[in-house]
């Protein structure tokens, strides 16, 4: 009860040394790419094993968090990789790799980032809050920079309005959109995009993003942008209509129910029915073909 997918693929594991990444991805209805980074799922040699252990010996958690423990780890063995420390405390590469002291930088590099840094500190916001407000203070801070200075990836940075370059031409006309059809208080972001949607049927999941301040995924996954066939949308509001969606159930349950009562139900027309991304409802064991 209450034990994560990953934590659960983990005791699988645990139990079932030969389980591969696939099959316990498969049990716990996840991707297999989201368990086979997990550190129970990587084969290490006992040479490598018993390096680690001394490792781990010399600097030992004393309570810190995985990432905390890394980044002491890393302190006290300069030449320790991601993936190593990783093994260690018990983490996936990707999360220790992001951290600023996972991060190879040269000093002079360093030094400007640091003068950025401190010329536009973190506000007590999220790491893309604090990204988007170091763009505007500094127009030319590149996507990597941005995510080396707040400690995380360049993909989750780069894919943010914020470091989008639009042409002067083509922001006129985003700007005369939003002034348009502005956002309504308390309106969300995927809301509003919605109604900037109805309002200006030609327009782009990528536009949208830009106008709302949103990340371009996000957008495109919404019902409002899929593009289905004026049939397919009477076929998938035909389902909808016999399995509809109950009172507090989640779009995941309700895409489930769908498949039950209508097992040749793809993934791709479940996601449009309950409004949700097609990889989400893909990964599910409901729609796993085995």
């Amino acid at each position: 009860p209450g034990q994560s997918k990953g934590a659960w693929a983990d005791a699988l594991k645990a139990a079932h040394p030969d389980l591969s990444a696939a099959d316990a991805a498969t049990i716990v209805g996840a991707l297999k790419d989201d368990i086979a980074v997990r550190a129970a799922f990587r084969t290490v040699s006992a040479q490598d094993q018993a390096r680690l252990d001394e490792i781990a010996a010399v600097t030992p958690r004393q309570g810190r968090s995985n990432a905390a423990w890394a980044d002491a780890l890393k302190a006290a063995h300069p030449d320790l990789s991601a993936a190593d420390a990783a093994v260690i405390v018990g983490a996936i590469k990707q999360d220790i790799a992001k951290r600023a002291a996972f991060r190879t930088v040269s000093a002079q590099d360093q030094a400007r980032l640091d003068e950025i840094a401190a010329a536009t500190p973190r506000q007590g916001g999220s790491n893309a809050a604090w990204a988007d407000a170091l763009k505007a203070a500094h127009p030319d801070l590149s996507a990597a920079d941005a995510a080396t200075i707040v400690g995380t990836f360049r993909d989750d940075i780069v894919r943010r309005a914020a470091f989008r370059t639009v042409s002067a031409q083509d922001q006129a006309r985003l700007d005369e959109i939003k002034a348009a059809t502005p956002q309504l208080p308390g309106q969300s972001k995927g809301a509003w995009a919605d109604a900037l949607k109805a309002a200006h049927p030609d327009l782009s999941a990528a536009d949208a993003a830009i106008v709302v301040g949103a990340v371009r995924r996000d957008i495109a996954v919404r019902t409002a942008f899929q593009t289905v066939s004026a049939q397919d949308q009477a076929r998938l509001d035909e389902i909808a209509r016999q399995t509809p969606q109950l009172p507090g159930q989640s779009k995941g349950a309700w895409a489930d129910a769908l498949k039950a009562a209508h097992p040749d139900l793809s993934a791709a027309d479940a996601a449009i029915i309950v409004g949700a991304s097609k990889k989400r409802i893909a990964r599910r064991a409901a729609f796993k073909v085995i």
